[in-house]
């Protein structure tokens, strides 16, 4: 749809962006420049991130002048296996398609403002499987108003109000997923809890 591709030409210019923004703060070496080369030409299979934890496949790529000596310049490894060298990292990926996590590490990343917009939390983060997320959040949601009920039964406020505050809170990240474009608008349980009870009647 024209919306989408929108949304993807928007992601891989902010991406671009990042990773040109990345280069000046000092990147020299031919070897970290041709890998920055290889994946500004494959924007659509990089993801920017700023922890590889649960990556397969990973990049970590450092400007920093700053904090622990030695500095790391570049951390690479494929499905388990470290990669030692920028240009053997090109070599074994240059007929894989699989995605390539990619964090870009340099002074003062903490308040740019422009690699926060582009960058993950981890591979894990609820944006990269929006669905699944939504699928985890309604059950969450189904969880604290079964408990909200119970609580209402016995009479018992401070239950009632911590499953208000959760209902309310896992809402808000159900709608924020359904606002960014990643699907239908939610429906179901979300919001908070009405006082007649649930719909089965209960």
């Amino acid at each position: 749809m024209a919306g989408d591709d929108m949304a993807d030409r928007s992601n891989r210019k902010a991406k671009w962006e990042a990773i040109r923004r990345f280069v000046e703060t000092g990147v020299q070496d031919p070897g970290r420049l041709a890998l920055l080369s290889f994946l500004a030409g494959r924007l659509e299979r990089v993801r920017l991130m700023h922890s590889l934890e649960f990556s397969d496949i990973g990049v970590k790529l450092s400007t920093r002048r700053s904090g622990l000596w030695p500095r790391v310049l570049y951390e690479g490894f494929i499905r388990g296996v470290p990669i030692p060298d920028p240009i053997l990292f090109v070599a074994a990926m240059v007929d894989d398609d699989a995605p390539i996590d990619v964090v870009l590490d340099f002074d003062g990343v903490e308040e740019a403002e422009w690699y926060a917009r582009v960058a993950y939390r981890d591979a894990r983060d609820p944006r990269l499987d929006p669905e699944r997320a939504k699928v985890e959040l309604r059950a969450a949601i189904d969880r604290a108003l079964d408990i909200y009920q119970a609580a209402r039964e016995q009479l018992d406020s401070s239950f009632i109000e911590m499953a208000r505050r959760d209902i309310e809170r896992l809402s808000a990240e159900l709608r924020s997923l359904s606002a960014a474009g990643t699907g239908p608008a939610a429906e179901g349980n979300a919001g908070a809890p009405r006082e007649e009870g649930r719909d089965d009647g209960t």
